[in-house]
Formats: C-alpha cells, structure tokens, sequence
C-alpha cells in the first residue's frame, strides 16, 4: 500500500491530464497556490489538510475519496455522472481561455454567495 501522498499526487496529476488543464488551470478552479499544486502532484509536499483536498475534489467535480483511493487498487477511473446540461457546461468551460475560466469561476462564486 502506498503512502496517501503519494496516491494523492497520482490522483491529482490523473485528473488534471485527463481534463487537459495546466496547473495554473487547477489552481484557478481550486484556489490553491499552483506552487502547491506542483508540490502535492511531485509527492513533495506533506499531506494537504482536509479542506485542500476538498478543494480539489470541487474542482475536479469528484470525491474526496475518488482523489485518495489507490490507482493501482482500483480500474484507474473516476467515474462522474453528468446530465447533459451538466456535461455541456463542463465542455464549455474546458474549451475555454483561461482568462475567460477566471470570469465563469467568478460569476458561479457570486451565484452560488447569493443562494
């Protein structure tokens, strides 16, 4: 069995691959100091306390247990299920610059502050 570090920084680079995001990317989705980022996929960094790796599971619109199960235990996939609404948004939001990223993270910040 791995270390949780470990499965994390694989998790986390998976993910992030798998979405064609830079770490800068992640970090603008995340709020999480892409310098950490870097850290957290390289196993470099201790374990990231509860609330990063929620973080990051927003992010990634998964679990956190998605993020800290071991890849090599498992069929290497996380599995989301998305409407199609859903699914349009997120192609949406994939294909998009990172500056326009910036401008739907903010306007979902300040639809979701006002619920």
């Amino acid at each position: 069995m791995e270390k949780i570090e470990k499965i994390l920084a694989k998790n986390l680079l998976q993910l992030r691959q798998k979405n064609n995001w830079t770490q800068k990317d992640l970090s603008e989705r995340t709020n999480i100091a892409r310098t950490d980022i870097s850290k957290y996929e390289s196993g470099k960094n201790n374990t990231p306390n509860l609330t990063t790796v929620e973080k990051f599971a927003a992010g990634f619109n998964c679990s956190v247990a998605d993020l800290l199960n071991d890849p090599s235990q498992t069929d290497n996939q996380v599995h989301i299920k998305l409407s199609p609404d859903q699914q349009q948004l997120l192609d949406a939001y994939n294909q998009a610059s990172p500056k326009l990223k910036v401008v739907f993270n903010e306007l979902i910040k300040a639809c979701l502050d006002n619920n």
